[in-house]
């Protein structure tokens, strides 16, 4: 790869793009003023083969968006503290993700009021160059099923009050994006009613809906499935449950771990066929063991075990991720045989047009911010640039 007049405006050549649209070899990437002025180079095209070490050249793939992240690198959002968010956000951009949803767990009102208090403010203030950028918050909890509580507190479950919703709301200083909860539960109607006042996009999850649920659940304005496959009925040919409906529906959002260990690789494939990549999207459902090693960790105030990768509650309940969201991006191609481009919009686009961003991020193409990561041939992670300035080079021991 070359670099022209490393400055404000400045040129990456001899590179492959990937785009919404497929991969541009042999590709320029021209910025002006940290904007993306021009791409240049062959037609875009699906590339279905995996990339390899022996494929010279460096990748370029838009900075990637991650809407369902605990904590990385020590930290959790529910420290509920500035020092730990930007940690979090230092290590997230480090591993490939320049945008992020702080995510929460089901708590009390007093730990969760601080908790939303801090990304509030931590939101609202101007992103920091070696940071990723968080784009609010996704409430996971309190009000959901404990029959599918996953690694949630059981006994700190509450039932549904629509009321709160206003208190979340002010808490966050209205930075609530993403509000998950069992649309089964007593009063879940109104509990929706008020999030759609304020604009929060509604996720069915850690719930206990059947097919019939999930129908009446898309009456009610849901269209948004928190990660999918987990805690949740399992797909069943005469019961096929909320995740029949979401693979079913073209209307509907969902959401996937790509570890290779919340959702096998092969039914990874079969959702992408049955659903294809404008409403999948991937997360990492990290904690704050992602970029760690193996060892003991914290979560929601429960102990985690992470052992080869795969992070445990002491009874062998699944406890969120250690992946980051790149990994995840790898996973799709190289094990559920996605096309690249499409894999990469499942963690870039598609989670910006969500949050209805996309007209600044989530993709490489004229006029939008500069936001991309630099891979070599076999994907590692080389570069990240921020708004046409370079954030961060190097392995995670420099």
């Amino acid at each position: 790869m070359r670099t022209e007049k490393l400055s404000d405006d400045f040129t990456l050549s001899g590179v492959k793009i990937v785009t919404p649209q497929g991969v541009i070899n042999k590709a320029q990437l021209k910025i002006i003023r940290g904007k993306i002025a021009d791409i240049m180079g062959q037609k875009a095209i699906s590339v279905t083969e995996t990339f390899s070490a022996s494929d010279p050249g460096d990748w370029l793939i838009p900075g990637l968006i991650d809407t369902h992240v605990h904590g990385a690198g020590g930290f959790d959002t529910m420290d509920g503290e500035a020092p730990a968010l930007r940690g979090m956000a230092k290590m997230l951009l480090r591993l490939g993700t320049t945008a992020f949803l702080a995510t929460t767990m089901t708590t009390t009102d007093q730990v969760l009021e601080k908790a939303l208090r801090a990304v509030g403010n931590y939101t609202i203030t101007a992103p920091v160059l070696e940071e990723a950028e968080c784009l609010g918050v996704h409430l996971e909890g309190p009000f959901i099923h404990s029959e599918y509580a996953g690694a949630q507190k059981k006994d700190l479950i509450q039932a549904a009050n629509p009321e709160k919703v206003n208190d979340y709301v002010k808490w966050s200083r209205n930075t609530l994006r993403i509000f998950t909860l069992a649309p089964e539960i007593p009063d879940a109607e109104e509990l929706i009613k008020s999030c759609q006042v304020h604009e929060i996009i509604v996720s069915a999850g850690h719930t206990s809906a059947t097919w019939t649920d999930a129908q009446r659940v898309q009456q009610s304005g849901i269209a948004h499935v928190t990660h999918g496959f987990n805690a949740m009925h399992p797909l069943h040919h005469r019961e096929p449950g909320l995740i029949g409906w979401a693979l079913s529906e073209p209307s509907v959002w969902i959401e996937m771990i790509a570890d290779g260990i919340h959702v096998h690789p092969a039914t990874l494939r079969l959702a992408y066929r049955l659903k294809g990549s404008e409403k999948m999207l991937l997360i990492s459902d990290g904690t704050r063991a992602v970029g760690l090693e193996d060892g003991e960790y914290e979560l929601g105030t429960q102990r985690v075990w992470v052992k080869d990768g795969c992070a445990r509650l002491a009874n062998g309940t699944l406890a969120g991720s250690r992946t980051s969201l790149l990994d995840g991006v790898k996973t799709m191609i190289l094990k559920a045989l996605v096309p690249v481009h499409e894999a990469v919009n499942m963690a870039s686009i598609v989670p910006a047009k969500l949050l209805g961003i996309d007209s600044r991020m989530g993709s490489l193409e004229v006029g939008k911010d500069a936001t991309f990561l630099k891979l070599d041939s076999s994907w590692g992670l080389k570069e990240v640039w921020i708004r046409g300035k370079m954030a961060w080079k190097g392995s995670l021991g420099d």
